[in-house]
């Protein structure tokens, strides 16, 4: 059936062509300038009106989604290529996941900075009342409220 196709299209522009060749010629110094968007649209187009077709009748919203899965495969791709070339960044990720699944088991907030010189997290406020049931741990805190 494709083959059917495509000969048929082979004819209908051989057939338009043999109509309109007059009519080119006479056109004085007619030279369209195309933009390179266009001509791909109709190099595609002619290429395959069928598939064209269908893209073109499908949801922006399918789309969008379409490439948005493609550059999140793309990503996941270097990263994992990345992963395995590098030690250095395995390391970084492992303490990462170790950190989170850690920290999931109970709730709680935790700075830790990433230059080893850099001085504990000051905060301008501090903590007034603790819920019923709660017990402060962690920093000392002075008669002033401060750590």
């Amino acid at each position: 059936m494709q083959a059917f196709d495509d000969l048929l299209r082979q004819g209908l522009m051989e057939a338009n062509l043999i109509e309109y060749t007059s009519e080119l010629d006479n056109l004085p110094g007619w030279n369209p300038d195309f933009s390179p968007k266009y001509r791909r649209g109709r190099k595609r187009l002619l290429a395959n009106p069928r598939t064209w077709m269908r893209r073109r009748a499908q949801p922006v919203w399918k789309r969008v989604g379409r490439t948005a899965a493609c550059v999140l495969l793309a990503c996941t791709l270097a990263f994992g290529a990345l992963m395995a070339a590098s030690p250095t960044v395995r390391a970084a990720v492992n303490t990462w996941l170790r950190q989170i699944t850690r920290n999931s088991q109970s709730v709680e907030i935790q700075y830790s900075p990433s230059d080893p010189n850099e001085t504990a997290l000051t905060l301008p406020w501090r903590i007034s009342g603790l819920p019923e049931g709660w017990t402060m741990e962690g920093p000392h805190i002075d008669e002033n409220g401060g750590h």
